[in-house]
């Protein structure tokens, strides 16, 4: 064993000296092939670099005075009039993010325990006026300091050329400013890269380094002390002007006493689809959802996970019918549709108002959004799944959950929108529609347990036309025993008609002239007939529900065919047209009929040759058997014969 060891341990060793070795090669020959570079001054004193008006770094402060040690992230955007400060020291870390336009700055202290964050007016806020060096107007608004005063560099500070130094390994042009006052006395140098050294960004002559001597007196010393810092710079690149993430707060997190800013665009559509896809607890979910207000009918299709199975088709369709109060659950795999009364548990878009009844919900509900748009804190412009977006977060502190008893702590939900501009498929231009939710709390299911949930939704293909209503149709929740044929005729060809709004003006004429919920009218088939007519065929169906108030699918028969015969029925056929259907009672080759019954007299006359043939089968069948016996007989009076005459011998 120890020997296996040890050849493994040389192995391991090889290896790494090879590695080594050419890492060490590859790097000297990277040195050799470049040619040689002199880091000297130059004649002529260089301009002043220019700097970034919207610009990132990362700093690390050496503060010597101090025996301590920063980590910090900056991002700064004049022309936006925002910035962002990330700081670290040890194990602490805290975040800044200032907005001049809306005089709010969010300091957050990202604690283990769970972020918090605080909200402060800039004006009164001395740590970011220090910071970000705050203007304040002749008018009394205030902006955030220019870059130069940000970096304390360049314009009214008349800094003098030092020469070319390198620091870091880099060819740098130093710069130096002093300033002699009262209460401070320091000396602040500058290293710049020289103008032809390159970097990973496209920036030239960028800050490598800087430092600050001197004496200074602040709150720590009234008297004054000396100090020595040391700043190093890395990571300096240009920030895009669309890059509006990092002057949001975090997701996830609310701050209290923040302005509310712009307002949640409104959710009250009467129609609508989308499909989703909703992921909690490392498992997806995916779905689609049609929802019509004016009918009371919504239906979601979705995977049973539970019969997630290879070859077997797991999709299930959920229709409610808030009219008549029933739930159609339809299993695609075996065509099995279940009826049951509509209940409030576990219904992701069942509520129940004022009265105790079973109500739709509105879209603002469905997506578990507050009632009251205003509760909700505008967090700015960003990108969600590469589309321009607009978020806005809210916090719940406790509200009901969707199990009997169960209770939602703290929950806090982000949505975001389509940014104004952004092109949508269905809507009206400019339309804002909701693309991507994220919640997050704790769930209490019961007194004694909790625990903390995220869930993240994904909102796609979100159409706001009206749905067509086959979508709801549940005929195939009816039997023929439940159903009643219904044919018809209708003015007009199906040229240039839109066959599913037809078939809803039919429909909802049908439901509003019975009174009958729409759900008794399905499987409705509509086709050109001659002389310019079309014909429709349809089942009229028992109501799910019984009950002597409704009416059966042969009453709903008569109430029609009664309203067709004298007039009274009218159908939209189109945008502002109305016609008046006729029966069908005339032959009809073009319509769906059923199969012709039998022809009596080909059935007796085919009764009556069949019987004589079958008489005459039998007769010869008879006589072949009486020839067999006969046959059979004689042979064995023969063989007694024989045997008696052999006796007698």
């Amino acid at each position: 064993m120890v020997p296996k060891v040890i050849t493994f341990l040389i192995v391991i060793d090889i290896s790494t000296m090879l590695v080594a070795f050419v890492l060490v090669s590859t790097l000297i020959c990277l040195a050799n092939s470049q040619p040689d570079f002199s880091c000297e001054t130059p004649k002529d004193e260089p301009d002043l670099p220019s700097l970034e008006k919207r610009f990132r770094v990362e700093i690390e402060a050496f503060l010597t005075s101090r025996q301590r040690t920063i980590l910090i992230e900056e991002y700064y955007d004049g022309p936006g009039q925002r910035g962002r400060i990330n700081r670290r020291f040890s194990e602490n870390e805290y975040s800044i993010i200032v907005d001049y336009k809306s005089d709010q700055s969010f300091h957050i202290n990202w604690a283990t325990s769970g972020a918090s964050c605080r909200v402060e007016s800039i004006e009164n806020d001395r740590t970011v006026n220090l910071t970000f060096h705050t203007i304040k107007g002749p008018d009394g608004n205030i902006s955030i300091g220019s870059v130069n005063d940000l970096l304390v560099f360049g314009g009214k500070y008349n800094e003098t050329y030092m020469g070319v130094e390198v620091v870091k390994g880099v060819c740098c042009n130093r710069w130096q400013y002093k300033l002699d006052t009262p209460n401070n006395t320091f000396t602040l140098d500058y290293w710049f890269s020289v103008e032809s050294w390159n970097f990973s960004s496209s920036l030239k002559e960028v800050p490598v380094q800087a430092s600050v001597e001197g004496w200074i007196v602040d709150d720590h010393s009234p008297t004054g002390h000396n100090f020595s810092n040391y700043y190093s710079f890395s990571g300096f690149r240009s920030l895009d002007e669309q890059d509006e993430s990092k002057f949001m707060v975090p997701e996830g997190i609310v701050c209290s006493n923040r302005k509310l800013g712009k307002k949640l665009p409104l959710l009250d559509e009467q129609y609508f689809s989308f499909s989703g896809e909703f992921n909690y607890n490392k498992t997806s979910f995916n779905f689609r959802i049609f929802y019509d207000k004016d009918t009371n009918l919504f239906r979601v299709d979705y995977r049973n996970l539970s019969a997630n199975t290879t070859g077997v088709d797991n999709r299930v369709t959920v229709i409610h019918d808030f009219t008549s109060s029933v739930q159609y659950l339809i299993t695609r795999q075996t065509g099995i549709c279940k009826m049951s009364p509509l209940t409030a548990n576990r219904s992701i878009d069942v509520d129940i108002d004022d009265h105790g009844h079973l109500v739709l919900k509105s879209l603002q509900s469905l997506l578990y959004l507050p009632s009251n748009a205003s509760n909700f804190v505008y967090e700015g412009l960003t990108t969600e799944r590469g589309i321009d977006a607009e978020a806005w977060i809210t916090f719940i502190p406790m509200e009901s959950g969707r199990q009997p008893n169960s209770t939602i702590l703290n929950r806090t939900t982000l949505i975001y929108f389509t940014a104004p501009g952004w092109k949508v498929p269905f809507g009206t231009p400019g339309q804002q529609i909701p693309i991507h939710i994220h919640s997050k709390g704790i769930f209490k299911p019961n007194e004694t347990a909790e625990f903390p949930f995220s869930v993240q939704s994904s909102l796609f293909d979100f159409d706001l036309s009206e749905p067509d209503y086959d979508v709801f149709d549940a005929s195939l929740c009816f039997g023929p025993s439940n159903s009643t044929e219904l044919m018809f005729t209708l003015p007009g060809v199906i040229n240039g008609t839109n066959l599913a709004s037809l078939r809803s003006y039919i429909r909802k004429a049908l439901s509003k002239f019975t009174s009958a919920p729409l759900s008794q009218f399905g499987g409705i088939q509509v086709q050109t007939y001659n002389m310019g007519k079309i014909i429709v065929n349809l089942l009229i169906h028992d109501p799910p529900v019984k009950s002597g108030t409704k009416m059966t699918s042969s009453q709903l028969y008569q109430k029609i065919t009664k309203g067709i015969k004298d007039g009274t029925l009218k159908i939209q056929i189109s945008a502002g047209k109305e016609a008046v259907p006729e029966l069908l009672e005339q032959e009809c080759p073009e319509c769906p009929t059923a199969p012709e019954g039998p022809n009596v007299t080909a059935i007796v006359f085919g009764s009556l040759v069949g019987g004589f043939l079958l008489c005459l089968l039998c007769l010869v069948l008879l006589w072949i058997a009486f020839c067999v016996y006969q046959r059979v007989r004689k042979n064995k009076t023969y063989e007694v014969d024989y045997k008696k005459q052999v006796e007698d011998e």
